[in-house]
């Protein structure tokens, strides 16, 4: 063996410039970053099932969102109430759900 055990590893910190530190440093905290952000889609914006199998939601007459939301969230076509809520306030301009039906299934995504 050449001295120093564990001198031949991948890398050895002690010998690394503080420059290539930073970098590691920044790379580790960018896949960090990326795999909370997949965390966080696949947790509050994907599908809650993979049904494809496509039902008719009914939102009634003087349905307030609330009770829309929570009507979807019980039959299971949504995760995340209050993702669904800020979704649905950011791309719509309408205070409450228009009333009728609606053909969903539950392999759809918040988008």
């Amino acid at each position: 063996q050449r001295g120093g055990e564990g001198k031949y590893l991948i890398f050895c910190i002690k010998d690394m410039t503080r420059k290539n530190k930073i970098i590691i440093a920044i790379g580790i905290f960018i896949i960090f970053i990326a795999a909370s952000l997949g965390v966080a889609w696949y947790l509050f914006f994907s599908a809650p099932q993979r049904d494809v199998t496509e039902d008719v939601f009914i939102v009634n007459k003087r349905q307030t969102k609330e009770q829309t939301l929570d009507k979807l969230k019980s039959q299971g076509f949504i995760r995340n109430k209050k993702v669904f809520k800020f979704i649905l306030d950011v791309k719509s301009k309408d205070k409450e759900v228009e009333a009728g039906g609606y053909r969903i299934s539950k392999n759809m995504n918040v988008w």
